[in-house]
């Protein structure tokens, strides 16, 4: 198993299997928590990658940008 201790939440977004786990991949979910097992002082930095994973990973569909561009101009008008 990899050493991730010099790992910030950058580089684990930069991690394929890491990805995988953030998307819940069954495979990827156990090796993540055997790491946690192994490596506990990764939690926070794993905490933070897993949030801005989340923020990075909103898709707004055109009819939602749409839908609140008009509300906007409603309230603005």
């Amino acid at each position: 198993m990899l050493d991730y201790t010099t790992y910030k939440a950058i580089d684990f977004l930069q991690d394929e299997s890491f990805i995988l786990y953030c998307n819940g991949n069954l495979d990827a979910v156990a090796f993540w928590k055997k790491v946690l097992v192994q490596q506990p002082q990764l939690q926070k930095e794993i905490d933070e990658a897993k949030i801005l994973y989340t923020a990075l990973s909103i898709r707004i569909s055109p009819v939602e940008k749409e839908e609140a561009l008009a509300r906007l101009k409603n309230s603005i008008e």
